[in-house]
């Protein structure tokens, strides 16, 4: 069996919070699919591009798999969120300063955590003059909201920026700012940490680095990923 949960407008239109299913269906997508078919009030609840699901408190795509056992919930975005959102790919380096002030403008949070990743000068034993990145347009954007919104479902969260480079930087220049704020700093930094680890392993973000040697590719690594799964 499934455990299935709706909220907010989504189950005011169906008249439901909960339902227990069999275990039949292979994705999320084909379970959205047959509750749309329970009737209109059904369908008009589940369709838009803006329905989001989780499984087991995970947001997740449609097409993630199912399993016996799993709680699905599905929602509509968080009141405010599109708002307090502020995700960045761009050749132009970022200001400090400024994201610092507009994470910082609400009152009711008191702690603002940043976080910025820099060009090293070396890397394993090796000079770099430079460091090239390369990503994929459009899937970038949308695998960075989802990062964020899985890290509003675990923790409470005000303002979020995530703002990353693309092109060539030197050794010194900025990469990549974090910042979050929140009420408490415990969420802040755990927030800003799981950012940063999951952003590292599911971005499709790519380095190469301009050496003494010549161009490298730079290979992922398996601390990365350790990180991103304690998770």
């Amino acid at each position: 069996m499934i455990d299935v949960l709706f909220f907010a407008q989504v189950r005011e239109l169906i008249g439901c919070n909960h339902l227990q299913l069999p275990a039949d269906y292979a994705t999320v997508a084909t379970l959205r699919q047959a509750l749309s078919l329970k009737g209109d009030r059904w369908a008009l609840a589940l369709e838009g591009d803006k329905l989001l699901a989780a499984v087991n408190q995970t947001l997740v795509p449609f097409d993630h798999p199912l399993n016996a056992g799993d709680e699905v919930a599905f929602y509509p975005p968080v009141t405010g969120v599109e708002m307090q959102n502020k995700i960045i790919v761009d050749t132009e380096s970022f200001d400090i300063a400024r994201e610092h002030q507009w994470l910082s403008a609400s009152e009711t949070e008191g702690a603002v955590v940043t976080f910025v990743g820099k060009v090293r000068n070396n890397n394993l034993g090796c000079d770099v003059n430079a460091l090239t990145l390369e990503h994929y347009p459009g899937m970038t954007e949308k695998l960075l909201a989802q990062i964020v919104d899985e890290a509003r479902l675990r923790w409470p969260l005000g303002r979020v920026v995530v703002f990353h480079r693309i092109g060539e930087m030197r050794a010194g220049d900025g990469i990549v700012l974090v910042g979050v704020s929140s009420a408490h700093r415990a969420d802040a930094f755990l927030a800003a940490e799981f950012i940063m680890d999951y952003l590292k392993t599911k971005a499709p973000f790519w380095k190469r680095e301009s050496t003494p040697q010549g161009e490298l590719w730079v290979a992922a690594r398996d601390k990365d990923c350790a990180a991103a799964e304690r998770w």
